[in-house]
């Protein structure tokens, strides 16, 4: 099984509900880190859907594993060649020119898993250089066979242009852009 979507420690704030309103999709909306205040607020945690009925799951404060989990996800941003200093004061992320949407077409389904009438979903990481354009595709998540996996690279490859990631500074630096794509017959 693969889980795509999100999970929050915390309710959005007044300015991502804004900005959520007042989009179609979520796409696009920054979401805002955590205040250290608010992680070490947090008692417990719910966990609704997916279940029928939400659980209530009584933590205490949440500020110390939180810091561990920043500290994996900084180790894991590293060993993908992210310089973790510039992108926590970044000016602007990685932005897509094109909606993604457009990176992969019906043309693109593989034909023996269109005959097959196989489905998939591919979670995929780009590396993104300086200059916007994808230097590397990395599949993160999979339901396989890799012939979803090659078709979904070389179409982000060849499709995907980014307006780049822009240090404190407002430079260009080298960042990277997670999504997901899932095949399916109509």
């Amino acid at each position: 099984m693969i889980f795509s979507g999100s999970a929050r420690i915390a309710p959005p704030s007044a300015a991502e509900l804004l900005a959520i309103k007042n989009r179609e999709k979520r796409e696009g909306v920054v979401v805002e880190p955590i205040s250290e205040d608010r992680q070490k607020a947090v008692r417990h945690l719910r966990v609704g859907k997916p279940l029928r009925k939400p659980v209530m799951l009584e933590t205490g404060s949440m500020r110390a594993p939180l810091a561990a989990l920043d500290t994996c996800i900084d180790n894991l941003l590293i060993s993908w060649g992210v310089d973790v200093e510039k992108h926590k004061a970044l000016s602007r992320t990685v932005t897509p020119l094109k909606s993604p949407d457009k990176w992969i077409m019906s043309s693109d389904y593989p034909n023996e898993m269109l005959s097959a009438g196989q489905p998939a979903l591919v979670s995929f990481r780009l590396s993104i250089g300086p200059d916007g354009v994808p230097t590397a595709c990395h599949i993160q998540a999979t339901t396989r066979p890799k012939e979803f996996d090659n078709a979904v690279c070389k179409s982000v490859m060849r499709r995907a242009r980014f307006s780049p990631a822009l240090d404190a500074q407002g430079q260009p630096l080298a960042s990277y852009y997670q999504n997901n794509v899932y095949f399916a017959l109509p």
